[in-house]
């Protein structure tokens, strides 16, 4: 697990940018206040478009990720416009409860006169 092992932890993390704080990412994802809790690194080619690295979520559990985006048929700025807005979700994760039920957003709106 490189995460606990401190002879390649420490440059491993600092080679990722900080979202909406520094490196390619400085300018992304700047007004979602846990922006911060993501650490990245991009990647783009004609058509294509990636962000790899890990975030931590509204519990503190972190989670790696690898968003790869090829042969796209829009441009770069809204295919980073979706990376961050997954990201956004992952910073925003909760998990559920053993035996919770969920109801959907629709199927509130439904069934509510």
């Amino acid at each position: 697990n490189v995460k606990d092992d401190l002879s390649v932890y420490p440059e491993f993390v600092t080679a990722l940018g900080v979202m909406g704080v520094d490196g390619n990412v400085k300018n992304r994802m700047r007004k979602v206040a846990s922006s911060s809790k993501a650490r990245v690194k991009t990647g783009t080619l004609n058509f294509v478009s990636a962000l790899s690295g890990f975030f931590q979520s509204k519990e503190g559990e972190l989670f790696a990720f690898s968003i790869l985006m090829n042969d796209l048929k829009c441009s770069n700025i809204r295919a980073k416009k979706i990376q961050d807005q997954i990201i956004q979700k992952g910073l925003n994760l909760q998990r559920i409860p053993t035996g919770s039920v969920l109801i959907d957003d629709r199927e509130k709106s439904a069934s509510t006169p």
